[in-house]
């Protein structure tokens, strides 16, 4: 064996596996959750379906392309994500082409005047916050090269790989940067220049001193490296790279406001049958929703981050007068156009003289919503409208 393969062969044994956290998973907190992002995507079904799912770790390629696609960012692992952003650091020119760990065609460039990156995981594993990343660094040409899928045991990644290419252009239209990203299918002309691994980069003088020369670009690309932070509610690890990415681009050059179909986004809107319960909040995974009381004034406000949803539908299931309305195809500007919380509904607010729940103030009533109601049916219940009976036979599925 040579040098070069048990150097090889150590960096393969010295990443970390891929963990799964169930407490982050949509399915550990909302029976009636539909998310099969991550066992649909797993190209060696190390992944299998459960509420929650479960994580196979022998069974695990670490081709991290669980990580993008986990809205809540249940999974975790050295990504490839973060070297490859400290190494565009030490690269000249802004253009480059990425390979993975599988393409034995090295010594072969669709473009020359690319600087050639090869990553050890699947392509899959960047996501369209990764790309935005990218952008936001400053790139002007991304190059995927997906000339040795077929071949390779994460094939079935390519068709994920190009929608995530597609989500990438949507959010980088406004910036005119959809054009920054292309995939190539063919290995390309041979070439004489060196692929760069982004795991162990060369440091030369010369990129010391061009390192000097970028600390701006130094100081981007460790703050677009974002992390999901166990015990918080926060959305998964491609959306807050993406957030991160929009702060450091510029204003957006043209009009172009695209809708976002598709992409776990979302606007919710609160009508007036609202009782201010505050299960919507408390049930948000992302803390999207949230509702302030302010006691002294006996005024609330319930708002909403747009960036912050990831279009779970939770608020949905476990509000009982059902007052969420939840649109999954809305326009970049409502989402991304400003990082103020929207106003869903305000106003002022009373106490139940049985129960102490607050309410909505109104006038001709001095009892809560479930308080009223129990008033009027001693032996009746209120559940959310999401909640149905449920057989032993159905394993916890909602009847139809």
């Amino acid at each position: 064996m040579s040098l070069l393969s048990a150097a090889e062969r150590f960096a393969a044994m010295d990443r970390s596996s891929v963990a799964f956290d169930p407490k982050r998973c949509l399915h550990s907190s909302d029976r009636f959750a539909e998310c099969d992002a991550c066992f649909r995507i797993c190209p060696v079904e190390a992944i299998h379906p459960g509420k929650p799912p479960a994580l196979e770790t022998e069974k695990c390629t670490h081709c991290l392309a669980c990580l993008p696609v986990c809205p809540p960012g249940a999974f975790r692992a050295q990504e490839f994500l973060s070297a490859l952003l400290n190494c565009i650091t030490r690269c000249e020119g802004s253009a480059i082409e990425l390979l993975c760990g599988h393409n034995p065609h090295t010594d072969r460039a669709v473009n020359p005047q690319a600087t050639g990156l090869l990553v050890h995981d699947c392509l899959a594993g960047i996501g369209a916050g990764g790309y935005a990343a990218l952008a936001a660094l400053g790139l002007e040409e991304v190059t995927l090269r997906l000339d040795a899928c077929p071949a390779c045991p994460w094939g079935s990644l390519k068709s994920a790989i190009e929608t995530q290419v597609e989500q990438a252009r949507l959010l980088l239209a406004p910036w005119q940067k959809e054009g920054m990203i292309r995939t190539a299918t063919e290995a390309g002309a041979p070439s004489a220049n060196p692929i760069l691994d982004v795991n162990n980069p060369p440091l030369t003088r010369r990129d010391l001193i061009r390192l000097a020369a970028r600390q701006g670009q130094v100081a981007a690309a460790r703050a677009l490296d974002l992390q999901t932070v166990p015990g918080t509610k926060q959305p998964g690890h491609d959306r807050l790279r993406l957030l991160g990415a929009l702060k450091h681009l510029h204003e957006p050059s043209s009009s172009c406001d695209p809708h976002l179909a598709g992409g776990n986004f979302a606007l919710v809107s609160i009508s007036e049958a609202c009782t201010i319960c505050g299960a919507c909040a408390r049930a948000c995974p992302t803390s999207a929703i949230n509702l302030d009381l302010k006691q002294e004034q006996q005024t609330f406000l319930l708002d909403f981050t747009p960036s912050l949803c990831i279009g779970c539908e939770m608020c949905i299931h476990v509000c009982e007068p059902g007052a969420v309305t939840v649109s999954h195809d809305p326009p970049f500007s409502a989402v991304f156009g400003s990082p103020a919380p929207v106003t869903l509904l305000q106003g002022f607010f009373a106490r139940c003289e049985t129960c102490k729940a607050v309410y909505p103030a109104r006038d001709g009533t001095h009892l809560c919503p479930v308080c009223e109601y129990r008033l009027k049916n001693p032996f009746g219940s209120r559940l959310p409208s999401s909640f149905r009976k449920v057989t032993p036979q159905q394993g916890g599925e909602r009847t139809k």
